[in-house]
């Protein structure tokens, strides 16, 4: 039940002497580009947003950039001229001038850049090694296999309770596949991004949209040795998700031991399907 709900009286107290960092992670479905929402201001509200929490790693995911447009690359880089340094990588192009992908922007030097690619799939992790003073941190910037379900998916299961027939059943048939298949292909990437956390040289922080809950594999098998910071410092009902299914907590902020994390927010800011979450930390000595 913890890994869904915290119950914390006191705040996490940080050690004297000690410069913390703020990380944030947000999923910005694609900045509104389809307009789920009849607000044309929403670009410009999480990139207010963003600027507010003044964090000194920002990452993104489903990240978006329409040339010759308030969205080009160069336009967002202004936008975020406080957060100078930039890893991005596009996995998908929607038209001759607008790509999809993924970010991460940060105040401290990135000195190396690399990317987890995953078969048959536009979804990506990108990595990068952050210097935040006398320390390197390899920061994992993830966007996990979507299971993509739809309102009309959930109009299905429900009426499956008043009966069904052999059109609902193949309906089922179809769903079920996708689900699977969904899940198969989470189970394989986080193997591969557990695997390549192992061997990283570097302490982690592994945060984004995983798709998939505190009780799943690709949970399971990406934490291992990690520290959950909702665990750490979080407070109240977890959930990050509130689009088609259920309200669910599917996007996380990991660390490893040797990293203190405390201050882990939820803001309930609905201008995507996800919230962005946050946090603060510092490297320890052990």
């Amino acid at each position: 039940m913890q890994k869904f709900i915290q119950i914390r009286w006191k705040k996490n107290q940080i050690e004297e002497q000690v410069t913390p960092v703020k990380l944030l992670s947000y999923n910005v479905r694609l900045f509104n580009y389809y307009e789920w929402l009849n607000d044309k201001t929403v670009p410009d509200k999480i990139f207010q947003y963003i600027c507010k929490e003044d964090a000194g790693i920002v990452c993104l995911q489903e990240f978006l950039t329409i040339n010759n447009s308030n969205l080009s690359l160069d336009k967002i880089k202004k936008k975020l001229a406080g957060i100078p340094y930039s890893h991005i990588n596009y996995s998908f192009k929607i038209s001759e001038n607008r790509s999809l992908g993924i970010a991460t922007f940060s105040k401290y030097p990135i000195i190396n850049k690399g990317l987890l690619k995953f078969e048959e799939s536009p979804n990506v992790v990108i990595f990068s090694d952050i210097k935040v003073g006398k320390d390197t941190l390899r920061v994992y910037n993830c966007h996990l296999q979507s299971t993509r379900l739809k309102k009309d998916d959930f109009h299905l299961i429900d009426s499956l309770f008043y009966g069904y027939d052999e059109a609902q059943l193949n309906k089922l048939k179809l769903l079920t596949y996708r689900l699977a298949d969904a899940y198969k292909r989470r189970a394989v990437q986080s193997e591969s991004l557990a695997d390549h956390i192992n061997s990283s040289p570097y302490s982690v922080i592994v945060c984004g949209d995983f798709n998939d809950t505190p009780v799943s594999y690709t949970y399971y098998k990406i934490r291992n040795h990690l520290k959950d910071a909702f665990l750490e410092s979080g407070r109240g009902i977890g959930n990050t998700y509130f689009g088609n299914y259920p309200n669910f907590r599917i996007d996380y902020i990991l660390h490893d031991k040797q990293i203190k994390s405390f201050d882990f927010k939820i803001n309930r800011i609905k201008w995507s399907d996800h919230y962005p979450i946050y946090c603060s930390f510092y490297v320890t000595e052990d």
